[in-house]
């Protein structure tokens, strides 16, 4: 469980995004939310690479409002 929890804490801190890609796909990650809890816990740089890899084609965004985004693992 720990280390799920850890794999969880790079996917969102990391600023690499093949690391963060291959952890998605390893464990089957279909949705990705960013909101007002996850920009308390995580680092601004990795959160922001979510939207580097929405112009990569890796993820796509389903909804945006209030400050949330969900985004939507491309494939």
């Amino acid at each position: 469980v720990w280390m799920r929890a850890d794999d969880v804490a790079t996917m969102y801190n990391s600023r690499i995004l093949a690391e963060t890609e291959e952890l998605l796909r390893q464990y089957g990650v279909e949705y990705i939310v960013v909101g007002p809890l996850e920009q308390v816990y995580y680092r601004p740089e990795g959160l922001h690479k979510f939207e580097w890899m929405v112009d990569e084609g890796i993820l796509e965004v389903v909804y945006e409002n209030d400050g949330v985004t969900i985004y939507r693992v491309a494939g």
